[in-house]
């Protein structure tokens, strides 16, 4: 039940964040993360970046910043994203991992 990630950039400062900036190049990404697999890190600059999930089953995600990768639990996190829905996150600046978990 993979997720495929992609960390984008905020819309311009003349525009503002909205329409989102889903249509310039992804920063960072990485494809098909199996369940219960660590992802990469994600180095958001600032002034921070969108996060957007897809994946192919119903899943609990848990984000957390790289310093506390160690306590990444998805299977209690309260955040869930549904099967083959865009599911978008703001993050600040810093470097982050997640980490999936089938919906139970």
């Amino acid at each position: 039940m993979p997720v495929d990630i992609a960390l984008h950039p905020l819309g311009t400062p003349v525009h503002g964040n909205h329409p989102d900036a889903q249509v310039a190049p992804a920063i960072q990404h990485q494809v098909a993360l199996a369940d219960a697999t660590p992802s990469a890190d994600f180095v958001v600059p600032k002034p921070g970046a969108k996060l957007v999930l897809v994946a192919t089953a119903k899943l609990r995600v848990d984000i957390r910043l790289t310093a506390d990768a160690a306590v990444l639990n998805a299977g209690t996190s309260a955040m869930v994203l549904g099967a083959n829905e865009r599911v978008s996150f703001f993050l600040t600046p810093g470097s982050y991992r997640l980490l999936t978990a089938v919906y139970a």
